[in-house]
């Protein structure tokens, strides 16, 4: 029996040091190999995937894109650097509005340009959010600024997390479910 042949884009990558697939939530299908990695080994990677490539699309596939998905899909890094100012401006007064509540200490704030996440927290303090939260609206900005000031109190999600959560954001469990569609 043939085996189904998956149609992909295959990017050549001089820093890779394997291959690896990812799967876009449009559907596309990217393969990236090393520069020397011959084409035939290539097929003979995502055909050994294929049960998983074809799983994660459709699911994909079933759940199309919201608007809000599509802030995650790759940006330049011009524009990146066109916001960064704006979103640390936008995000430390959020910040400090809503750390009036918890009066947490934290060490620094950071904004980068994350492919998969909005924001996060380190144990020392450090709290990183992506520039992209800037485009969203106002209520899920905010939603993530608190959600990471509480992991200052708590570095997990158990029940004293959301409970801190929802001192300020009564209704995060709704606001929760609007992002997932992109996390």
């Amino acid at each position: 029996m043939a085996e189904k042949q998956i149609p992909y884009i295959l990017e050549r990558s001089r820093r890779a040091r394997s291959m690896r697939i990812i799967v876009r939530r449009t559907g596309e299908i990217r393969v990236v190999a090393p520069s020397l990695v011959p084409e035939f080994l290539v097929n003979r990677f995502i055909s050994q995937k294929t049960e998983w490539v074809m799983r994660t699309r459709e699911k994909f596939l079933k759940h199309p894109v919201t608007e809000i998905g599509l802030l995650f899909s790759r940006r330049s890094r011009k524009e990146y650097l066109a916001h960064k100012n704006e979103a640390l401006r936008v995000l430390a007064e959020r910040v400090e509005h809503f750390n009036i509540h918890y009066k947490l200490p934290y060490s620094q704030i950071s904004i980068r340009n994350q492919s998969s996440r909005w924001g996060s927290c380190t144990k020392s303090g450090h709290l990183n959010f992506n520039y992209k939260l800037i485009l969203l609206p106002e209520e899920l900005r905010d939603y993530v600024v608190v959600h990471e000031i509480c992991h200052l109190k708590q570095l997990n999600h158990s029940k004293a997390f959301w409970d801190l959560v929802a001192e300020v954001v009564p209704d995060h469990k709704a606001l929760r479910k609007k992002l997932k569609g992109v996390e």
